[in-house]
């Protein structure tokens, strides 16, 4: 469409070859004519067009009917992108690929906000799969967990020790503020001996086996006790004998059946002697052993975390 000036009339031309977006149109068909001339009405033979409210021009394309095209001159309002303007004023420039840094690809990957929204918009949070608050949550930690740093890039990691797992006699560490890309220790050995571990339900059988032989041994000696006390027969006359002078008498106490007491100190020093031995070793394993923990904790720290922060 192009303004036109012909035998002092003003008017338009229409070409009859149009496209829009590369197709061809059939405006040719729709308007018996290329050429109109302005006037206060529409005259379908004449081929005269008017127009009227300023952006709005009237064609007759038949006897009785016509077309009215619009401009939309009037919808250029520059209102209209002052908020694009002041975001694109706002906005952090994006490089090639379009992102700063590694982790923006996984949240791209990911796309937490799609998933929102497809939630909300299939209504999953009026269903048994979680509230509204859920999604938000679910939203949130796909994001916190994508940007998170590797720990190959951050100087100071933040980690947490966690309580010994009796299964599997292990302690597991947990990073706060970086994902374990690095092969950093995952877990330490315990600083002792779990009671469900295989080794100490062993040790834990010894020692009831332990306490019930020495309650056993305690009833023997109780019974030995008795039997000797009634064995023995209090204070008696005991005969004994000087060098070059003779024999005498003496009052002297009942020692009663010298096998059965024999017997009971036996017992009781066989019990000392393997009390103190045990004592002593158990004592020795158990520094040992809390020793060498503390130093393989202390190394594995410092062989992985030179400058480390715990969180308790």
């Amino acid at each position: 469409m192009r303004h036109l000036s012909y035998n002092g009339n003003r008017g338009i031309g229409l070409s009859s070859q149009s496209y829009i977006y590369g197709n061809k149109t059939e405006l040719n068909n729709l308007f018996s004519a290329s050429r109109y001339v302005c006037g206060s009405e529409v005259n379908y033979d004449d081929n005269v067009i008017t127009f009227y409210e300023q952006q709005k021009i009237e064609f007759p394309i038949s006897q009785n009917e016509t077309i009215i095209l619009k401009s939309m001159s009037e919808r250029r309002d520059p209102d209209d992108c002052s908020i694009l303007t002041e975001n694109y004023s706002k906005a952090k420039p994006l490089q090639f690929p379009y992102n700063t840094f590694s982790e923006l690809s996984s949240v791209e990957v990911r796309s937490p906000f799609s998933l929102f929204l497809a939630h909300l918009y299939y209504k999953h949070n009026t269903t048994n799969e979680g509230s509204f608050k859920d999604i938000i949550n679910e939203c949130c930690d796909i994001i916190d967990k994508e940007l998170m740093p590797s720990c190959s890039n951050v100087t100071k990691i933040k980690f947490r020790v966690g309580e010994c797992v009796e299964s599997s006699k292990k302690i597991y560490i947990e990073y706060i503020n970086c994902i374990n890309d690095v092969d950093l220790s995952k877990d330490i050995d315990c600083s002792y001996l779990p009671v469900t571990y295989s080794l100490g339900l062993i040790i834990q059988i010894y020692v009831t086996m332990a306490y019930i032989i020495d309650f056993l041994l305690y009833i023997v000696q109780i019974t030995l006790l008795i039997i000797w006390s009634f064995t023995q027969k209090g204070v008696i006359m005991k005969r004994y004998y000087l060098d070059n002078i003779g024999d005498y008498e003496l009052e002297d106490c009942s020692t009663g059946n010298e096998y059965i007491l024999s017997s009971m100190f036996i017992i009781d020093f066989g019990l000392l002697v393997i009390s103190i031995i045990v004592a002593f070793n158990g004592r020795k394993i158990l520094v040992v052993s809390n020793m060498t923990s503390f130093n393989n904790r202390n190394s594995v720290f410092k062989d992985f975390f030179p400058e480390s922060e715990t969180i308790s």
